[in-house]
Formats: C-alpha cells, sequence, structure tokens
C-alpha cells in the first residue's frame, strides 16, 4: 500500500437509484477520513444507520447501509471536506515527502471539490464576446430569473405562477407564455371587451394549460349525422370526437399517417343508444389494425387511434374503450415531484394494467414505444433514465369475459342438434321402457307357461341402466322370476324376482360384458321364467329403464 493517498482523475460524487434489495454502494474516489464522506438519501443528508469502508484508500470505498433504502431513492456519495492547512513546515527544518505528499493531496481534493461545484453552476462560454455582468439582482418573491433586454446581465422576470399557466412544449413556449399571461389578464379586468379578444384569451389559456399538463385530450368536438362525412385535420392532434348518431349513420375520415405524423392521437365515443354506428376509415393505403377502418355501434363505447409511420403502409392502431374495453385510467407525473429527470428509471401508476399492451405512455406529450418499458404489476420501468420534464401513462385492465347468471340461457340461444346425448345428464338421457304383456290385475299367473310376453325392436342405440315392477298379488310358495333377452340371450347375471309373499321387486344383476348395450335393430322380449307355488299370483306389471348413447 502507498505511503499516501493517490488522487487520481476522478469525480469526487457518485449516484445510484436504489432498487429496495441492494445495502453496499462504492464510491469510486478516495477519501482521508469517513468525516469526508457525506451521504444523502434523495436531498436528505444522512448521519448514521450506515458504515463507511475505505477511508486512506487510493481506490474509493464502499458504504453499507443496515438496511436497504427504499426503490427509486437516489443515493449520492460526495467528498465534501473542510477547507484547511492540514500541516505547516519549520523554517529550516526537515522536509519530509509524505508531509509535503499529503499537503499536496489535500490541495488536489480541495481542487476537485470546487471543480465539481462548478460542474453544476452556471458558467458563461469561454468564447462568450460579450462582457456579462454576473451580479444577481436584489431577490423578488415567486419570480423567477431572466436575462435583461440587453442580455448582458438578470433581472427580475414574470412570477413562477405566470410562467407555469403560460408553458409550452414548442419552440414558440415562450410567445405562447406571454400570450397566455396577457390574454388572461385582459380577460380578467375588460370582460366587456370584445369577443374576440376574449376567445383569443380562452384559447391561449387552455393550449397553455394542456401543454403544461400534458394531457392527452386537449379538445372536445361534438358532431352529430348533420356532420357525415367528417373530414379530421392533422393540426387536430388529441381531439376527442363526441358523437350523436341518433340520427342516422356518421362517417369519419382520417387524415393521412404521413402528414399527421407518429404519435397522432384521436379518441371517438359513441353518445347515443341508438343502433346506427360511426365508422372511421383511414385515408388512401393507410390501414386501421390492417383493415381500412373501425367501427363504433356500443353507447358509451369508442375507440383511441394512434398514427405509426414505421408500418408499411402507414398503420392507425386502434383501442376500444368504454362498453367494449373497459374504463381507462389517466396517471400524470412531474419531474421533481414524482421522479428524478435524467435519473430515475421506475414510476408507479394507480393501477395494474396487465401488460404493457394495455398501455400507451408519453413523454412530454411524445408517444413512447412498447419495446422501450416494461410492466410488473402496477410498476413500470424504462431502458434508461427519465429524459422528459413530465410523464402521462394511459392504461386499461384486461376485462374478463362474462358468465351468464343462473337460469338465463333459453333454448333460443341454442343451435338445433348442437346438444349431443354426451353433454346431457344421465337422468336426461334414461327412458323408460315398459313391459305389461296384458297382465292386468286379475290375471294370475297360475295359467301362464314360461315364454316371451311382448318383444320391442330399439330405435336407437344405448345401454340398459335398472328396471322396476309391481305384483298386485304376491305368490305365496316359491318367487316369480321375471328376464329380460337381448335378441334371445339375457341381459342379467341374476334376473330380478318378486319374493314369495312380496309385492316389491328385487333388482336383478346387470351383465357387463356388452349384453347390457343394445343398437337400433336389436330384439328385446320379456320373459316370465318362474311363476311361483301356491297361490302363484296375479297381475305383474314390468319395466325397464334404459340410457340413450
Amino acid at each position: 500500500m502507498a505511503t499516501h493517498i493517490q488522487i487520481g482523475d476522478v469525480s469526487p460524487r457518485v449516484q445510484y437509484v436504489a432498487d429496495g434489495v441492494q445495502t453496499v454502494f462504492t464510491y469510486p474516489f478516495p477519501i482521508f477520513e469517513d468525516a469526508d464522506l457525506e451521504v444523502y438519501l434523495d436531498d436528505t443528508l444522512t448521519s448514521a444507520g450506515f458504515t463507511i469502508v475505505g477511508a486512506g484508500d487510493s481506490e474509493g470505498g464502499s458504504v453499507t447501509f443496515d438496511t436497504a433504502p427504499s426503490a427509486s431513492v437516489i443515493v449520492t456519495l460526495a467528498r465534501r471536506m473542510a477547507v484547511k492547512r492540514t500541516s505547516d513546515f519549520l523554517e529550516s527544518g526537515e522536509l519530509r515527502a509524505k508531509v509535503l505528499n499529503d499537503e499536496l493531496d489535500h490541495l488536489t481534493a480541495y481542487i476537485q471539490q470546487v471543480e465539481d461545484d462548478n460542474t453544476r453552476a452556471l458558467q458563461i462560454s469561454i468564447t462568450e464576446p460579450t462582457q456579462v455582468d454576473m451580479s444577481l439582482p436584489t431577490p423578488t418573491g415567486d419570480a423567477v430569473l431572466v436575462w435583461n433586454t440587453d442580455g448582458d446581465g438578470f433581472a427580475n422576470g414574470p412570477s413562477v405562477t405566470e410562467v407555469s399557466n403560460a408553458q409550452t412544449y414548442s419552440q414558440n413556449a415562450s410567445a405562447a407564455a406571454d400570450a397566455a399571461s396577457l390574454s388572461e389578464t385582459n380577460a380578467a379586468t375588460s370582460a366587456t371587451n370584445a369577443a374576440t379578444s376574449e376567445a383569443n384569451a380562452a384559447t391561449s389559456a387552455t393550449a397553455a394549460q394542456a401543454a403544461a399538463n400534458s394531457v392527452i385530450y386537449n379538445d372536445v368536438i361534438y358532431l352529430t349525422t348533420a356532420s357525415s362525412p367528417y373530414a379530421l385535420s392533422a393540426s387536430q392532434n388529441g381531439v376527442l370526437l363526441s358523437v350523436d348518431a341518433s340520427a342516422g349513420a356518421i362517417a369519419i375520415n382520417l387524415p393521412a399517417v404521413s402528414t399527421a405524423g407518429d404519435g397522432f392521437v384521436v379518441s371517438v365515443k359513441k353518445t347515443d343508444s341508438s343502433g346506427n354506428a360511426i365508422t372511421v376509415n383511414a385515408d388512401g393505403s393507410d390501414t386501421i389494425d390492417g383493415g381500412g377502418s373501425v367501427v363504433v355501434s356500443t353507447v358509451n363505447s369508442g375507440t383511441t387511434l394512434v398514427a405509426d409511420t414505421d408500418a408499411t403502409p402507414d398503420e392507425w392502431t386502434s383501442v376500444a374503450f368504454g362498453t367494449v374495453g373497459g374504463n381507462l385510467t389517466s396517471d400524470h407525473f412531474a419531474s421533481g415531484v414524482d421522479y428524478t429527470k435524467n435519473v430515475s428509471t421506475q414510476v408507479t401508476l394507480s393501477i395494474a394494467p396487465g401488460s404493457e399492451s394495455n398501455m400507451w405512455v408519453f413523454f412530454d406529450g411524445v408517444f413512447q414505444p412498447e419495446s422501450t418499458f416494461t410492466l410488473s404489476g402496477s410498476t413500470v420501468t424504462f431502458g434508461s433514465a427519465i429524459p422528459s420534464d413530465s410523464i402521462d401513462v394511459l392504461s386499461g385492465a384486461t376485462l374478463a369475459i362474462g358468465v351468464p347468471a343462473d337460469a338465463t340461457v333459453t333454448t333460443t340461444k341454442i343451435v338445433d342438434a348442437n346438444v349431443t346425448p354426451a353433454k346431457l345428464s344421465a337422468d336426461a338421457r334414461a327412458s323408460d321402457i315398459p313391459f305389461n304383456a296384458g297382465f292386468d290385475a286379475t290375471m294370475s299367473l297360475s295359467n301362464l307357461a314360461v315364454q316371451s310376453y311382448g318383444e320391442l325392436v330399439m330405435s336407437r342405440p344405448g345401454t340398459f341402466v335398472g328396471e322396476a315392477g309391481y305384483i298386485d298379488a304376491a305368490s305365496t310358495g316359491s318367487a316369480v322370476i321375471v328376464d329380460i333377452e337381448k335378441n334371445g340371450a339375457s341381459i342379467y347375471v341374476t334376473p330380478p324376482h318378486f319374493a314369495a309373499a312380496s309385492n316389491t321387486l328385487t333388482a336383478g344383476t346387470l351383465k357387463t360384458d356388452g349384453s347390457e348395450d343394445y343398437v337400433s335393430g336389436d330384439r328385446i322380449s320379456f320373459k316370465i321364467t318362474q311363476v311361483g307355488s301356491g297361490s302363484t299370483g296375479q297381475g305383474v306389471r314390468f319395466t325397464a329403464k334404459g340410457e340413450l348413447s
């Protein structure tokens, strides 16, 4: 290690944007002692909650915070030394190299400190030929500092309020500010002035305020059927067309994208509940989302269109809003209030749009492509430090698909033949197949032989799933056994029966080898295979249950 600090050509100040996780921040310049380093969180000088390492090292060192600074906080590390002599040389005394080097190191550090201060101070160019008086006038509250009319010194200018109200983002910002201030003053003090002067004042004030706030819409134009076809001009950037189509359909023709330019924005909103549509048409070979037009047909819904010359051919991109696309949310951010210009890279929205495709971002009124930022929840992160004085974000959330309420879908909504058996419940697919073979309540079984009593030919495919039956007078001896055969073979492993002295049918056990299934043309017959004994009973009724495939 060197016997004294090496003061290199390095700035004595460094800044970082905290991410809420990082706790260690390096400083690449040397300090002589910990007290030489000032630590700022945003604009607040901080004296506790961190540890400094590296005092006396030529390469600098690091600051470790006990708790990570919050995300988006600007961390500033700066060498700030008290300007003083650090040594004294005795007459005819020993001139030690370390003492001399330390003194020169301190002097160099002082010079770098002053040089860094100068980089943030106003200066006249070294090539400026005019003699300029750099002294400041007596301060006046709420006033801005301006060059005097001769351009050779400073003077107190208009109030901050006047400048804010007149601010614009174009090359004629100063002229617009003066005109807005003058027009507003004349309007307030001369309410009875000519209509032309009053209109000019209102127009200037509206334009200045719209530019200052950097809003998307700067005017609302009301259209009716009588306005159709309405030709939008390239000078109407940022207008909202409020359209009443109750008297008939309306056509709106857009200007050429090449004339309107990148970032030109217009919105169209339908205000009536009629069935008349609003058709917005592209110019010439221009397209709207690849087509020639877009239609708005629902009350309180609409579309916003943004011009883009990057595509071939030139294209308008549309975003639906209102009833179709959901309500839009506008967030406005100002430099020095919500972020730090040329330092910050993030802003936080009031909603979570879901994706970058649900957002429009404007820097000082200029549209920013989706590729220049990313979205995480409600936090927007830009690829580089924000260079603008204001940011406007228009965003919306993705809408969920609606689900019909219970018992609201009618049969008229279902296409004929579109409901298949597979989509029906088992109960809906089931049907009863009755067999009574003419056995009424008075017919005794004693006179019956074992044979088939009734046969059906099936017209549809299905499967047997159960049975039901009743006997009016039960046998007093053995059981009465019944059976169902398909094409001459039983469908049961154990057939159903009426036990002795019981009117209730005991269910059988169906086969599961396919015998229980039937197709169109199969012959199904009912048999009494045992008539019982003693008093054999009378009046057998039997029903099989089949389910359609």
